[in-house]
């Protein structure tokens, strides 16, 4: 996401390959409103990763899939936007993995 020339926030897309490029398995009906846990949004980093909506370890459920995106917040460094409630993302470094679901969770 850019406001301007400025980067507000990031979308973890997962891709299937056989889908339209627009397609994010993490969001298979493409009508995701509100904040979600695929989303880095600058203004959630302001009192750091840890106490980020989401905090700093999140972990999606891949929908119609066995699988589990794990996603840590390393490190994220934000900076206020001038003249705005905006804050742009200076760094944002993640740690990815998948895992297989385990039943029950």
């Amino acid at each position: 996401m850019q406001g301007g020339r400025y980067v507000i926030g990031m979308e973890l897309v997962l891709k299937d390959n056989g889908k339209p490029k627009e397609y994010n398995l993490l969001c298979p009906d493409n009508i995701c409103m509100g904040l979600q846990a695929f989303d880095f949004n600058g203004v959630d980093f302001v009192h750091g990763p840890e106490k980020s909506i989401y905090g700093a370890t999140r972990t999606m459920p891949v929908p119609g899939r066995a699988f589990v995106v794990n996603v840590k917040v390393l490190d994220a460094a934000i900076s206020p936007i001038a003249g705005s409630k905006l804050f742009q993302l200076d760094k944002l470094d993640l740690d990815l993995s998948a895992d297989k679901m385990v039943s029950g969770r």
